[in-house]
């Protein structure tokens, strides 16, 4: 009950408040403002229409006064317009006086009519002043009196006007200069002359007092009036709606607590009419959910059970050991797959160390450090290394350590896979043992395709050193010093009379001309035979540079040297020019300056052979005018690529992937491992070996990538890149 009546106290409170607060909220000042701010734009904006209509009609761009008087008219009306502000309540305080306004616009309209009278006497002194001007000029008859009323005439006109400081001057100049060119005889004769004078001196001083009057009416403050008195009402304006926006926000606030209230106390006769009936239901809710959550925690528990069986089935048959291992190492668990790998049971390893009994001689230390890093820093480590079982035999292990933590990220214990690798290792050993013989053996291939073309080279050679002897022999066979005997033998026989037997005999008479054909014959015979010589030496030297350079690339390998690859690919290509030769090929070479480069030259040329044969091999059944072959050196500063292209059959796109494969090959007296023995070559350097083909029958292109710097060897296996 009495919590009613204070309801109700607080509801009447609300709505009093509320009834003194409507009225006051409700805005009065916005209509007043408009019309005050309306009534003192349109007395600016006569009092401006007034000044430019005054600065017009003295410019002379307005010759009618009636427009000033209507302006004075309307100004006046806009004047006597502030009784308005007035009835609609306006009252500033302070030092706003609407008689003042009055006061100040009357003054302005006496000085417009000031203004129209003065303007009216200055137009007709004007006329006057002109027309005495032209009088004078009639009756001067000196060329000096012309131009100094023509002068005088000019400057009175455009002070008349624009009234500007200089025109005053030129004007007062000119005055000076017809007093001073005004003779005696001239001034009783001439009335105009002196009337002109004193008309010069009358508009001074009219025009002097034409501008006193227009700066006093433009110095009238009736626009500055006008801008006190709107920016005064602005002021009240502001603050009027600051108090009406004060009321009013209040007024916002006691409806939003009256409409606050009145939801309050809805929802609590609500509330209170649901709560017997939501108490019985809450009841009832929670006897429902907390049996769904018996029933859910036995069907997890049931899972949770579930699931660890069959994980410990996993655990305990696995072939893969299973340890696990409290926070500090020691052991807690393992599974028949451990015992099976190490001989050790649950009962001979529980609560020890692994360094206890599974290492030996052969434990990888860094290994075994890792290990323990990773157990005392919590964290997870894979590890391949040798354990010693029960019987002491070692055996090689893959370990995968990982933390277990619980719901708080706290470390429980540490669950370690270990798996049998030692076949794997002795697999691996077994595949670098069959690396080396592979490569071996293609190296002895290599060198016997390499001692091929030499002997193809040799062959060549004596070839042209047996054409060369056989044409010497055949060279001294033919030769004429048998015929050269005879003719000796017959001198010898008239020897006793030499001048009778070349002056009377015919045969001693055809002697000179026979020793001069016998000379020519036989300087013939000596410069063919001199030619012969040194192609066979040249042959024979040939020869030895072959011998020689088989005999640098006997040597077994693997020594690292600066090379000039431009000069091994040289090499490479003399080794196979024979059979180019014969198979009418010929090679395109396109060397840019390259750098040297730290490499085998062994491993070099065996792979520029073996891409220059291959290339042959592809192009033998090419038409003549394709058979070309294009070897390439360019480079950088980071490495040197050789690149040899053909025009041949080319590569399937299906083949590019396998290309350097062992035992791959297209051709049918191919052996497999050419390629594949050069590209692990191109390995062993740092370098690689590439492979390019756009399809069958559009040719192919190797490139050989050799390091500036040398590198460390790369792995045994193939990792050749194909393009």
């Amino acid at each position: 009950m009495k919590r009613n009546a204070l309801n109700a106290l607080f509801l009447a409170l609300l709505v009093i408040v509320s009834g003194w607060l409507l009225p006051r909220s409700t805005d009065t000042s916005s209509g007043r403002f408009g019309i005050v701010a309306e009534t003192v734009r349109t007395l600016n904006q006569r009092n401006i229409d007034l000044d430019s209509a005054v600065l017009s009609v003295r410019l002379g761009l307005v010759s009618d006064y009636d427009e000033l008087s209507a302006l004075e008219h309307a100004l006046q009306e806009s004047v006597r317009g502030t009784e308005e502000l007035q009835i609609v309540g306006a009252d500033w305080g302070g030092p706003i006086d609407l008689a003042e306004l009055g006061r100040l616009a009357n003054q302005k309209v006496q000085l417009s009519g000031d203004f129209k009278a003065n303007h009216a006497i200055v137009n007709n002194s004007l006329a006057g002043f002109m027309h005495n001007v032209r009088e004078a000029m009639e009756q001067t008859p000196t060329y000096e009196a012309h131009a100094a009323l023509a002068r005088i005439e000019v400057a009175g006109a455009r002070f008349c006007v624009a009234g500007l400081e200089a025109d005053r001057i030129e004007f007062q100049d000119a005055l000076q200069s017809l007093r001073a060119i005004q003779p005696d005889p001239l001034a009783e004769k001439s009335e105009a002359w002196e009337l002109t004078i004193r008309h010069s001196q009358k508009l001074l001083e009219l025009r002097t007092e034409l501008d006193a009057t227009i700066q006093a009416l433009v110095r009238v403050p009736l626009s500055a009036f006008a801008a006190d008195l709107m920016r005064l009402e602005n002021h009240r304006n502001q603050q009027q709606l600051a108090v009406t926006n004060a009321y009013r926000g209040a007024l916002s606030v006691l409806v939003l607590m009256l409409i606050g209230y009145c939801a309050y106390q809805f929802v609590c006769l609500v509330r209170h009419a649901r709560k017997d009936r939501q108490a019985n239901e809450d009841l009832e809710a929670k006897i429902l959910e907390r049996t769904r959550q018996l029933v859910r925690m036995n069907q997890e528990l049931a899972k949770a059970i579930c699931e660890a069986e069959k994980l410990a089935l996993v655990a305990q048959y696995t072939d893969n050991g299973v340890m696990i291992r409290d926070p500090v190492g020691r052991i807690e668990w393992v599974n028949a797959g451990f015992t099976r790998i190490t001989g050790y049971t649950l009962d001979e390893v529980i609560g020890k160390q692994p360094m206890q009994f599974l290492y030996g001689a052969e434990t990888d230390l860094a290994s075994i450090e890792k290990i323990d890093d990773a157990i005392r820093t919590q964290t997870g480590v894979d590890e391949e290394l040798i354990y010693y079982s029960k019987s002491g035999q070692p055996f090689w292990l893959a370990v995968e350590l990982r933390p277990i933590y619980d719901e708080y990220g706290t470390l429980v214990r540490f669950i370690a896979i270990e798996s049998d690798i030692t076949e794997r290792k002795q697999a691996e050993v077994e595949k670098s043992i069959l690396s080396s013989k592979l490569l071996k053996v293609s190296r002895q291939a290599g060198m016997a395709e390499v001692a091929t073309g030499v002997l193809h080279n040799v062959g060549n050679v004596l070839n042209s050193v047996n054409v060369s002897a056989n044409l010497l022999l055949d060279t001294l066979q033919r030769s004429r010093a048998l015929t050269f005997r005879k003719a000796a033998d017959l001198i010898l026989d008239h020897e006793g009379d030499l001048a009778r037997f070349f002056g009377e005999d015919p045969r001693g008479q055809a002697i000179p001309a026979f020793l001069k054909e016998l000379a020519a014959s036989l300087q013939k015979d000596r410069t063919l035979c001199q030619g012969e010589l040194r192609s066979l030496m040249g042959n024979v030297e040939h020869i030895k540079e072959i011998v020689s350079m088989q005999q640098s690339l006997a040597c077994t390998g693997g020594n690292l040297e600066r090379l000039d690859l431009t000069a091994v690919v040289e090499d490479a290509l003399k080794i196979d020019s024979v059979a180019m030769e014969r198979h009418r090929m010929r090679v395109e070479r396109q060397f840019d300056l390259v750098p040297y480069v730290c490499a085998d030259r062994h491993k070099v040329v065996q792979v520029l052979v073996n891409l220059v044969s291959n290339a042959r091999h592809a192009m033998e059944k090419v038409p003549e005018e394709n058979r070309v072959v294009t070897v390439a050196i360019t480079g950088d500063e980071k490495e040197v690529r050789v690149m040899v292209s053909d025009r041949g059959v080319g590569i399937p796109v299906e083949h590019l992937t396998k290309i350097f494969s062992h035992g791959f090959t297209t051709r049918k007296e191919g052996h497999g491992f050419g390629l594949h023995s050069s590209a692990l070559a191109c390995q062993e350097m740092g370098g690689a070996l590439e492979a390019h083909s756009e399809g069958v029958g559009r040719g192919a292109t190797f490139s050989l990538r050799i390091p500036v710097e040398a590198e460390a060897p790369a792995p045994s296996r193939l990792e050749a890149v194909v393009q």
